[in-house]
């Protein structure tokens, strides 16, 4: 029975030549559209992900003048002269460490109140994109706010003895 239908199918694919060649060609272009569509994909959520990490978003971020309006930007020209004076001020004035706390938390809340509306909204496929980043975004904020900063005092205690060693 299945040498029968094989031999049928492959009679009509050699007598139908012109409509077997449209069709092949057909899912060919289909394949090729699907993976450069995935490609597209995949290159928003990278481009997404380094315009976050540039954007420095909920971080407080130390320049020296001037950095910003530079195309330019050689490191040796924006060297800040006096790190130790600048900590020692930081640590002085630490309500914006704490402001930066805030406006990290701040973020995660508004950009999960979005996509949080997206999956409420929106349809199927799109809740299977937002259902995941949700639970990135949850799993982030709960690393960057309260693991980050205690594992950072440790492994600054830890720092301190090595120091006085040397």
């Amino acid at each position: 029975m299945n040498s029968i239908l094989f031999s049928l199918a492959l009679r009509n694919i050699i007598r139908q030549r012109a409509r077997s060649a449209a069709t092949l060609t057909a899912i060919a272009i289909g394949v090729a559209g699907l993976i450069l569509a995935g490609g597209f994909v995949q290159d928003i959520f990278i481009q997404l992900g380094e315009a976050m990490i540039h954007s420095q978003t909920g971080h407080f971020q130390v320049t020296k003048q001037g950095y910003r309006e530079g195309k330019g930007r050689s490191p040796d020209k924006y060297l800040i002269e006096n790190p130790d004076a600048l900590k020692a001020n930081i640590q002085k004035n630490s309500s914006e460490i704490s402001q930066t706390m805030a406006r990290s938390i701040n973020t995660s809340l508004t950009t999960l109140f979005t996509i949080g509306m997206v999956y409420i909204l929106g349809v199927s496929a799109i809740k299977e994109f937002a259902l995941p980043i949700i639970v990135g975004l949850v799993a982030g904020t709960y690393s960057s706010v309260l693991i980050a900063g205690p594992l950072w005092v440790i492994l600054k205690e830890r720092e301190k003895p090595r120091a006085r060693r040397a």
